[in-house]
């Protein structure tokens, strides 16, 4: 695969791959959860709470398919690899890659999420407040997921300056942000969230700070966070249990209630 039909082969997977995750998108839907619920004492130890019940919400059924899907076009991705890098890598990295090393960067995601969070806890827009807490508790696991596997493969960055190249830690935050966008707000903002995560992911490749496994593997693991957190708010499962003793002529009756 070389010239035209390996830039031409490049380009159309990448759309693909970017693309693809807007046809997912909600329409529209309700959310119930502590966040949203203004009877909710919101908590550190309740917000601590949800943070663990995330992490454990990874290990789910409904993850199977997204991480196989992830891994197999991670795969993939290594084929055409080194002529996009080098079709890339020759190009002019002027004004128009410079915003794709803020957008999805630790800080500016870090900090947008806490504004929004506590931007939200005076507001009385349910869905606002739904999101915000969901961005929040996926930037945790999303971060969290990231460098764990950053620190584990040790994967050379193109330019060489460390081992810390897979997966891409901005192209990860930004599918976050878009997938947990697309589904509180639908396809009206997914498409354009989608769009802005793929620019960040192509500036990661095109500086010659990422090779294209590694957006093509953050981009799995941001979506595969953002549906973790936005799955569990939706089904609300808290795995509460409540128990009690009522007295009855003779004795008393004991219960015990699980909220699945």
């Amino acid at each position: 695969m070389t010239g035209k039909v390996s830039r031409a082969a490049g380009c159309l997977f990448l759309a693909i791959l970017f693309g693809a995750p807007a046809l997912f998108a909600q329409s529209d839907a309700e959310f119930t959860h502590p966040a949203t619920d203004p009877a909710h004492d919101l908590t550190v130890k309740e917000f601590a709470k949800d943070v663990l019940l995330n992490f454990r919400g990874l290990i789910a059924r409904d993850n199977i398919k997204p991480l196989a899907v992830g891994g197999s076009l991670t795969g993939l991705a290594v084929i055409p690899e080194d002529d996009i890098r080098r079709y890339f890598g020759t190009g002019d990295r002027g004004a128009w890659t410079a915003p794709g090393r803020y957008l999805g960067s630790a800080p500016v995601i870090s900090g947008t999420s806490v504004f929004l969070f506590a931007a939200s806890r005076r507001s009385t827009d349910r869905r606002f407040r739904s999101f915000s807490y969901a961005f929040l508790q996926g930037v945790i696991v999303n971060a969290s997921l990231v460098q764990a596997t950053k620190a584990i493969v040790r994967r050379q960055r193109p330019d060489g300056t460390d081992r810390l190249s897979f997966p891409s830690g901005h192209t990860a935050s930004s599918f976050l942000l878009a997938t947990v966008l697309a589904e509180h707000y639908g396809i009206r903002a997914a498409i354009p969230g989608y769009l802005a995560a793929s620019y960040v992911a192509a500036t990661r490749v095109s500086g010659n700070r990422h090779h294209f496994s590694d957006v093509v593997a953050g981009a799995a693991i941001g979506c595969i966070a953002g549906h973790t957190v936005v799955r569990r708010m939706k089904s609300r499962k808290d795995g509460r249990v409540s128990w009690g003793i009522t007295p009855v002529k003779g004795g008393f009756v004991a219960s015990l209630s699980i909220q699945p």
